[in-house]
């Protein structure tokens, strides 16, 4: 019934281009039946939540394509629910103490992927010369897709890997911070940014349970990823961010990269004689 209502209004568009109040009507309760068929029948099982993110995908391509703020707005509203829907899928996933599932890596992955693509569509229909430009359909997908990254990431590996988790999120801290020079988005260096400090905010708390003491690289990557962050905000102008968020993110980078390194000194080098800065 909603393909019914969908070829109505393509139907009513090309017909009568003038007439658009049958034809909005026709496209907006196509998608609101569309969306409640995907979730309501379950199809795709585990993978509803991707469905639907594939779904706020082309819509939000079509709705950049004819202009229609109603498209792009359900485009919004369907990745949001998609997103959602999948962090509930991606949970029943590990219900039975499964602290990594292939299936919820790649849910995980392929929404992120999704919820790229529609950032980037954004960008490239609204012929945008400046990231300052930004409008609010990329922020959202953007923020969605960094959200996604995360939260993925950490299902997957605090249980298993819990090593790998910091330096995960703070590789994908830069993967986000440098697709800025093809999405245009400058929100996207900002979510990077929040990555980074989820990936140290976790190698941190690790160290202070002791749950790292026999690792050296895990804090030693997320230090090095927040060298080359900070060392690259120090490189960007007003189209990234003003000059004082700059160097709020600089402070914050090597604020975050001195914590690190103090704490695993400590940890690493418990020996009196050694502990310079701390005593027992």
């Amino acid at each position: 019934l909603g393909a019914v209502h969908m070829g109505i209004h393509a139907l009513a568009h090309v017909t009568h281009p003038r007439e658009t109040a049958l034809a909005e009507m026709s496209l907006v309760k196509g998608l609101i039946l569309a969306t409640l068929a995907v979730v309501t029948f379950d199809f795709a099982g585990p993978f509803t939540g991707m469905v639907l993110t594939a779904q706020s995908t082309l819509m939000f391509y079509l709705g950049c394509r004819r202009s229609s703020t109603i498209l792009k707005t359900g485009a919004c509203l369907a990745g949001t629910l998609g997103l959602f829907w999948s962090l509930f899928d991606m949970s029943s996933l590990h219900v039975q103490g499964a602290v990594f599932s292939a299936t919820s890596a790649w849910l995980g992955m392929t929404v992120t992927g999704f919820l790229m693509a529609s950032a980037w569509i954004a960008t490239k229909f609204h012929g945008r010369d400046e990231p300052d430009d930004s409008s609010p359909y990329p922020v959202v997908f953007i923020c969605g897709a960094a959200f996604m990254a995360m939260v993925a990431t950490i299902v997957n590996t605090l249980g298993s890997h819990a090593a790998w988790t910091g330096p995960l999120l703070a590789g994908l801290g830069l993967a986000f911070s440098f697709s800025v020079y093809w999405l245009r988005v400058r929100e996207a260096a900002w979510a990077g940014q929040a990555l980074m400090l989820a990936g140290m905010s976790l190698v941190l708390l690790k160290l202070a349970t002791h749950s790292l003491t026999d690792n050296w690289g895990s804090p030693a990557l997320v230090q090095v990823a927040m060298l080359v962050l900070m060392v690259w905000w120090q490189q960007q102008d007003d189209r990234r961010a003003s000059k004082p968020n700059r160097r709020v993110m600089e402070f914050i980078n090597a604020v975050g990269f001195t914590a690190l390194a103090l704490v695993t000194f400590y940890i690493h080098v418990p020996d009196p004689e050694t502990g310079i800065f701390f005593d027992d």
